[in-house]
């Protein structure tokens, strides 16, 4: 485990003396730790201890050394060896004051009480505080689109046309940088581990170092599409052999730390309509498809899309955590059906169907089922509710001032990110919500926490667990081309 080089300074008068005591030495029950950012980079701790004269230890932790213990009992065991009867202790309330810590990055102080050179009860851990970067941002060369950021905010995966990198926010740096023109990356978990595809190839990569990964047995194809954020399970799809779409070959899979297993598709239709030979009700079935690129949340559910066994539609789904699958909006029944004019009630998602990063909602585009060329296709977002299984729309009225409206993704507060392009990504980012409509996401957010610089514009691309960071991604022409990235904190 990491030792950490810890510059100490404390703002409050602190008593500190040997960790060797005398038998009588007092001890406490409780000690409170509390932690916030202060300007200029700096954390500070307040330590309250139950008994003013007991004696205690401190020390910094950041999120990987925390992780890496397992639990109280870890943590018990780590401060145990750290102390000795040389170790510093301190008295009383305390503030402790840490300078030049790494932004981004969770910091924890331990406290513990001490009694006779060892550690006496259950040690304390404070709550996780880390340095915000309000705004940050890099330019990418050859248009490399940043397509996902980690939950918690510290790793960035970009591609487009043979580039592709892995950024490091944590360390403000570009950790790998990969020139193969085959390479496209989809997903990146909390360690930094991106995942993609090489020639069709599912391959991670671990430390700059490309792995190629297993799929199905017997597969004849297939890819990885996303990642759970703590690295134990990918998902994606695989073509079972001897077979092809229409039968329903084209399969999503999941790999549980090794395992391989079918996503369900059972369970759940799309659409129904009475069969003019039979006169009985029949159902186009999802019988195959896939999770869409990085859309698994910290949950475990996924959004992706099926294809059905009648018009090859491509259809929102979603998997529940505990691997109930479901069709947005199913049950729906064809109005006046027939295999040339299918119908007039809206198909929701299809393989841009986003989930949000805490498995809260879904979010796409949804569109009328019917195709007719003297009717005008307009493109309306609608957010899936997987708590209660409610379907909201916008209004087809604000909706129809948009070119190529586009969902870009959903946040964990429920924001609908917006694109007007039908590719690459758009001049200014907007949001939709049942309660404000469609709007600008720079108007949006400065309704709730005043003015933003400099302006936002580009894309939503990705947002943290929390829904408190956004990355935006902006083609940028001149004078050198590539792609902006900004990345907005609140």
């Amino acid at each position: 485990m990491k030792k950490l080089l810890i510059l100490l300074m404390a703002s409050v008068a602190m008593v500190s003396v040997s960790c060797t005591e005398n038998p009588d030495t007092p001890t406490g029950t409780v000690l409170s730790v509390n932690g916030y950012a202060t300007e200029g980079d700096v954390i500070e701790f307040v330590v309250t201890p139950d008994n003013a004269d007991a004696p205690y230890v401190v020390g910094l932790l950041e999120e990987a050394d925390v992780v890496a213990m397992g639990g109280e009992a870890g943590l018990a065991e780590y401060i145990s060896a750290q102390v000795t009867s040389s170790s510093k202790t301190h008295k009383g309330a305390n503030t402790f004051s840490y300078p030049g810590l790494q932004p981004l990055v969770k910091w924890y102080l331990y406290a513990a009480y001490v009694k006779d050179g060892s550690m006496a009860g259950t040690p304390t851990l404070s709550p996780a505080v880390r340095i915000y970067q309000p705004y940050s941002e890099y330019l990418s060369k050859q248009f490399c689109i940043p397509v996902a950021i980690s939950d918690n905010g510290l790793w960035i995966v970009a591609t487009y046309n043979g580039a592709s990198f892995i950024f490091d926010r944590a360390y403000n740096d570009v950790t790998y940088d990969f020139g193969v023109e085959s390479l496209i990356l989809s997903d990146i978990d909390d360690n930094g581990i991106a995942y993609g595809e090489i020639d069709g190839a599912p391959i991670r990569i671990v430390e700059g170092e490309v792995e190629y990964i297993s799929l199905p047995d017997g597969a004849t194809g297939g890819g990885v599409h996303a990642v759970s954020p703590d690295g134990s399970k990918y998902y994606g799809w695989y073509l079972a052999p001897g077979t092809s779409l229409q039968d329903g070959g084209f399969k999503p899979y999941v790999c549980d730390n090794g395992q391989f297993s079918d996503l369900s598709l059972e369970g759940s239709h799309s659409f129904s309509y009475i069969d003019n030979n039979t006169n009985d009700t029949a159902y186009l079935k999802i019988v195959g498809g896939s999770v869409n690129l990085g859309q698994c949340a910290a949950n475990g559910a996924l959004a992706g899309y099926g294809l059905d066994n009648g018009f090859g539609w491509e259809q929102g789904v979603v998997w529940y955590p505990d691997g109930t699958f479901k069709v947005i909006g199913e049950g729906r029944m064809f109005i006046d059906f027939s295999w040339d004019y299918p119908g007039s009630e809206y198909i929701y998602g299809d393989m841009t169907t986003r989930i949000s990063p805490n498995g809260k909602y879904a979010a796409g585009i949804c569109f009328r089922s019917y195709e007719d060329v003297n009717i005008p296709e307009v493109k309306i977002p609608f957010i899936y509710n997987m708590e209660t299984g409610e379907i909201l729309q916008a209004e087809e009225s604000e909706c129809t001032n948009f070119m190529q409206l586009r969902v870009d993704g959903v946040s964990s507060k429920g924001y609908v990110f917006l694109s007007d392009a039908a590719y690459l990504n758009g001049d200014i980012p907007y949001v939709w919500t049942p309660e404000t409509g469609i709007m600008a996401l720079q108007s949006f957010l400065e309704n709730q926490y005043g003015t933003i610089e400099p302006a936002m514009k580009g894309s939503v691309t990705g947002t943290t667990l929390d829904g408190d960071t956004y990355m935006l991604a902006y083609d940028v022409e001149s004078p050198e081309a590539g792609t902006l990235t900004s990345i907005y904190t609140f």
